[in-house]
């Protein structure tokens, strides 16, 4: 599936509903759109840090890997969630234990 083609379509973003059209200019300018098959895994490192996902299309659920090894389900995401922005206000990075 093709992610947002134009400003205006990031309003199907729960987070970036309210956002004015300047506002959505300036998001949809730094996007960087990644698309992950089915039953991929995609880890979130410290490269992820102050940055904002969203999720366009599909299902996503977001674990976390304990130091024994164990997963630990967090969180699951569908179409118009954001995932991260508590992590960017505090300036954490999660350092590689979370997956999506």
């Amino acid at each position: 599936m093709r992610g947002p083609q134009a400003p205006e379509e990031l309003r199907q973003l729960k987070l970036l509903r309210e956002l004015s059209d300047a506002q959505l200019e300036r998001v949809f300018e730094v996007l960087e759109p990644h698309v992950a098959g089915a039953r991929s895994t995609a880890v979130i490192d410290r490269d992820f840090a102050l940055r904002v996902g969203f999720i366009w299309s599909g299902r996503f659920l977001m674990t976390a890997v304990a130091p024994n090894g164990a997963s630990i389900n967090m969180a699951s995401f569908q179409r118009g969630d954001a995932f991260g922005q508590g992590l960017a206000v505090l300036d954490y990075a999660p350092g590689g234990t979370l997956r999506l």
